[in-house]
Order: structure tokens, then sequence, then C-alpha cells
């Protein structure tokens, strides 16, 4: 909602973002998306606060993930695309993560984790 203040537009402020403890139990498709729709873009900002958050994600993976998603975030990635990318995430030789971290990361993403491995 706007308010209009001697001819200027102001906007409401915004929510505050989730707690840690919150975030914990979050997917990124939650942290990201938390039902805005089909067709609501996310962009590279929006991205890195919600890899950052993210507190099972550890440095590695994150640096691994921006490599990833670099070239699809330029122009904005929908919940669905991004659900696509993650699903698809195998293992290259020239990865930083082998091919199991490469899953766990996935599993993470998804928060599919379990306290037993």
């Amino acid at each position: 909602m706007k308010k209009e203040l001697n001819g200027c537009v102001e906007c409401q402020p915004k929510a505050d973002p989730p707690s840690a403890e919150v975030v914990k139990s979050m997917t990124i498709f939650e942290i990201l998306f938390g039902g805005g729709g089909d067709t609501k873009r996310i962009y590279r900002q929006e991205f890195e606060q919600a890899i950052k958050s993210l507190p099972l994600i550890s440095d590695k993976e994150r640096e691994y993930l921006r490599g990833i998603f670099s070239s699809a975030l330029k122009d904005g990635i929908t919940e669905l695309e991004l659900k696509k990318i993650i699903s698809s995430l195998e293992h290259n030789y020239s990865d930083t993560l082998d091919a199991m971290e490469v899953e766990q990361v996935k599993r993470k993403l998804f928060g599919e984790l379990e306290d037993n491995k």
C-alpha cells in the first residue's frame, strides 16, 4: 500500500524477514517465492540473500550454486525454472563439489535432509 506525503509517494515498510529459527525449517522456494505465484521472478540479489539465510548451506556449496545459477538469474527465474535446474543438477568434473556433495545440495535446497545420515 502506498501513501502520498507532500507530493511524494512513500511505500509502507516491508515486513520483517523471518527469524533464523523459522528459516531453518524453510526451503529455498518458501524463502524466495512464499506463495507469490507462478509468474514471480527472482533475481541475483534475492537469490543471494536466500542462500545466505539457509544455515545448512556451506560456503563451498554457495559458491557452487552461484556458478550454476549465474546465467539464469540475469533475466530472473521463476519457481518452476528454479526447481527444474535444481532437479537436473549433476556432478561435472570441473565442479568444486563431488557427486555426493551435489546430491546433498539438491536435498538441502528441497528441504529433504534427515537428521540421520
